[in-house]
């Protein structure tokens, strides 16, 4: 009743960390590629349907940003079934707690009704606020592991 988002990193929390580069022949542009388990968005899509807002913080556009473009283009979103995914996006040097803070004005929430999966150091803040509040914060089993 009391969570009505959920806040993800994006790499090693969505994507498994890994990335490969390569060239696109015909433009010349790089390309990322990123791997994520196909389980997962099926688990993004039960909270969607349940009503649950699902957002990315990032500081990367893409690949990101072409994911998440093809979440909200489901069907399941299209027909009203889901609610469309969307991301929080900060400004590089700025910090994940502020475009946090200023989307969830923005959009009425409070960090109380946040959870936040996050794996690494720039995650500890946003993850503090979140706890502190009353929030729920997770971290991946395989984070790396901080003393």
């Amino acid at each position: 009743e009391k969570f009505k988002v959920l806040l993800l990193d994006a790499d090693g929390v969505w994507v498994d960390g890994r990335e490969l580069r390569g060239v696109d022949p015909h433009t010349g542009n790089v390309l990322i590629i990123k791997s994520r388990h196909l389980s997962d968005g099926q688990g993004l899509s039960f909270l969607r349907a349940i009503g649950i807002g699902i957002f990315f913080v990032s500081g990367e556009g893409e690949p990101l940003a072409s994911i998440i473009q093809k979440l909200t283009e489901l069907p399941a979103v299209k027909s009203g079934l889901g609610t469309a995914v969307g991301s929080i996006e900060y400004a590089s040097g700025a910090g994940k707690v502020e475009g946090i803070e200023a989307w969830l004005q923005k959009k009425g929430f409070v960090w109380s009704e946040c959870v936040y999966i996050g794996d690494d150091v720039n995650d500890y803040q946003a993850m503090k606020n979140v706890k502190e509040s009353g929030g729920v914060v997770v971290v991946p089993a395989n984070a790396p592991k901080r003393k």
